[in-house]
């Protein structure tokens, strides 16, 4: 019972000093946004009802990550902070960044790259030449890599691993008390923040990470992970083979992010991947009427940032297309985020 309570106290610490850390962080980037690109459309003012819908969806989470490590789905180097000087340096950083972002999106200039990230553009596809989120460099420069896992924990105030993690609980513990070695892929694996946890399922499982980013393929490859069986790939998840089938399939926050006819295809492919009994599981934004209570965040947010799939993907339900070629489709919705899990 004091163990239990004290691990109640520890969590629920660190995660409400995540969210207040990661607001406060927010604030800086808001009111320079504003005032270099005067033409911007503020975000509305959040009745106080909105903000009572925020803390409850986040409390819930917070509730279902403290179970999930004292379950030991997952261990608490997830939940912990960072190196506090690391931290700051990586902030001051990004908060001059965000001054050329505001910039940009004040000229509509959603296509531009330094000569270090052109290189990588000869052969990706049209739809990720682009400067997601008026990022610099998109997806394609080692900065770009080094500060993405920051940048969209201040952009969802430090809620984002978490809901991760509150999303994947149940399907780490399937995979956990599985009998025999598991092979995972992953597609879209970014700068490797979901390998991380994926990584905790054991020595019995192997991952394989693919992206289009050879720099976020480095940064993901840079990190320390609790798995040794974790290999990486620069791959189009649209077209990805191999000769080996697996088990379950993840793919976090891409959808989003890709034209209607690649989603098809990408779950077609997946579809392809799996073996017999395997399982796609798919991690992404909350669509319209997921929990209607947030439509209007989903609305705001291509409004704010350059997501150019964005308004297409969330007036188009996923769970149709996935009916078309998996059973046993289940959603659960955390916040502003949502799993999507099926099965061959």
């Amino acid at each position: 019972m004091i163990s239990e309570a004290f691990d109640q106290i520890k969590y629920r610490t660190l995660a409400y000093a995540r969210l207040a850390l990661y607001s406060l962080e927010s604030l800086p980037i808001q009111w320079s946004r504003r005032w270099i690109d005067q033409n911007s459309i503020p975000p509305s003012e959040l009745p106080k009802s909105r903000h009572q819908d925020l803390l409850q969806s986040f409390e819930s989470m917070v509730r279902k990550d403290i179970a999930n490590i004292r379950q030991g789905l997952y261990t608490s180097d997830l939940v912990g902070p960072e190196n506090p000087t690391q931290h700051l340096s990586r902030y001051l950083k990004i908060f001059t960044d965000s001054l050329f972002s505001s910039y940009r999106k004040s000229l509509g200039v959603n296509k531009h790259f330094s000569e270090e990230a052109s290189v990588h553009l000869e052969d990706l596809p049209d739809y990720y030449k682009r400067n997601f989120h008026f990022q610099t460099d998109g997806y394609l420069s080692e900065q770009s890599a080094q500060f993405y896992g920051h940048q969209t924990e201040i952009l969802f105030r430090g809620t984002l691993d978490l809901m991760r993690r509150s999303l994947l609980g149940g399907v780490l513990r399937e995979i956990q008390e599985s009998n025999g070695p598991l092979h995972l892929l992953e597609l879209g694996c970014g700068a490797g923040e979901l390998t991380r946890i994926l990584a905790q399922s054991g020595e019995q499982v192997k991952i394989h990470a693919i992206d289009l980013s050879q720099p976020y393929l480095e940064m993901a490859q840079s990190r320390s992970y609790s798995n040794s069986n974790v290999t990486f790939q620069r791959a189009d998840a649209e077209t990805y083979s191999s000769s080996e089938k697996y088990d379950y399939i993840f793919s976090g926050y891409m959808f989003h992010e890709l034209p209607d006819d690649v989603r098809r295809a990408i779950v077609e492919n997946a579809f392809s991947l799996l073996k017999p009994g395997g399982k796609f599981v798919l991690l992404d934004s909350l669509q319209k009427d997921d929990d209607s209570r947030f439509n209007w965040a989903l609305e705001q947010f291509p409004k704010q940032f350059h997501e150019p799939f964005y308004k297409n993907y969330i007036a188009k339900p996923l769970e149709p297309l996935m009916k078309k070629h998996f059973s046993d489709v289940t959603t659960e919705v955390a916040f502003l985020s949502k799993a999507i899990t099926a099965k061959k």
